[in-house]
């Protein structure tokens, strides 16, 4: 992140009276040649930090991100829009919505149709108007880094807007250059980074925080078998997909083995959702083990039952738990989308 001054017009009295105090207090003697120089980042940074301006946050909603994402694929050649931005609290700005506006566009420009543009803005209800705040552009396959044409736009931009605005420049390769002109402050805040939210407010950080526990390195176990050896595993991934979706109930699990029983024969095997194989004498004994593994939450939901768990074991072969709420989640194996969901957010314990 960096910041820089949008127009350094109004600063000139300021710049001279510190280039002048710089000359006051240097000894010249007898040189011919007198250099000052001036740091205007110096400058800056002592600007924002006597009005105790903060960085802005930048969101953008997880549907507008989306027909960014296509906008850039979709087009071999340049393409502009524009955006719709709420401004938050604690100096957060929300980008919601994204607008395609009339443009004619080459490999390297995208530039609105003279007229069409002009009636197209003209036609726009206040509701979207009033919350043009932000212009974006591809540019393909290159950097993203502003050109002079780019820079003289913002330049223009600039003059019609009283409060603040932002732009970003994205390429097919995910990257972008993103700034929020500050107009009121005069401060431009360059090379940000952005938030992808959901409508809730949520981020998918936020999302990935609470999931990221059930991502492990593949369990590989060997084992000897009639004179050879064989590698066995829990599921079977998709690489495209993260999970396969002809996933099935593995009949045998081979996992480092936690022995309850006190004999030597294969009891009521389960595989919990962390990569064990737990054995037990019964499915009583299994069920207690897992009612227990969730003990403490229990207290806040008290249709969380026993026999829940024992019906689903001893029927289904599996029992599958929302890890937040403490609901059952039934037929995960229906289709992908709910299988999906249980792989991501629930804790399955399956019968071996």
């Amino acid at each position: 992140m960096s910041k820089h001054f949008i127009d350094i017009s109004p600063m000139k009295k300021t710049l001279l009276a510190q280039l002048q105090q710089t000359f006051l207090a240097t000894e010249h003697y007898n040189s011919d040649v007198i250099n000052i120089s001036l740091s205007l980042k110096d400058v800056v940074e002592k600007e924002v930090n006597e009005k105790k301006l903060t960085e802005p946050t930048i969101y953008i909603l997880d549907s507008a991100w989306l027909k960014i994402q296509m906008l850039v694929k979709e087009n071999s050649g340049e393409v502009a829009w524009h955006c719709l931005v709420e401004k938050h609290t604690d100096n957060r700005y929300l980008i919601y919505d994204v607008l395609v506006f009339p443009q004619e566009v080459t490999g390297t420009t995208a530039d609105g149709v003279d007229g069409d543009y002009e009636m197209w803005v003209a036609t726009l209800p206040d509701e979207q108007f009033d919350y043009m705040r932000c212009h974006m552009h591809s540019h393909v396959n290159m950097g993203v880094t502003p050109s002079g044409v780019d820079e003289n736009y913002y330049s223009k931009l600039m003059t019609q807007v009283s409060d603040y605005y932002i732009t970003m420049i994205i390429n097919k390769a995910g990257n972008y250059h993103l700034r929020f002109y500050d107009k009121e402050n005069n401060i431009m805040w360059s090379e940000l980074e952005f938030i992808i939210c959901n409508k809730d407010g949520r981020t998918y950080d936020d999302w990935y925080e609470s999931v990221k526990e059930k991502i492990k390195d593949r369990p590989v176990v060997t084992r000897p078998l009639t004179g050879s050896s064989y590698q066995h595993t829990l599921y079977d991934y998709d690489r495209d997909w993260g999970y396969s979706s002809s996933y099935k109930k593995k009949e045998t699990q081979t996992k480092t083995t936690i022995d309850t029983t006190t004999s030597n024969q294969p009891g009521f095997v389960l595989t919990s959702p962390f990569g064990e194989c737990l054995v037990f004498k019964d499915v009583n004994e299994a069920t207690n083990y897992i009612y227990k593994h969730y003990e403490k939450d229990i207290r806040d939901y008290k249709a969380f039952q026993r026999n829940h768990i024992r019906t689903r074991l001893a029927h289904d072969d599996y029992v599958c738990i929302n890890k937040t709420t403490l609901e059952f989640i039934d037929d995960i194996y229906a289709d992908s989308g709910i299988l999906g969901y249980a792989v991501t957010e629930c804790d399955i314990w399956e019968v071996g």
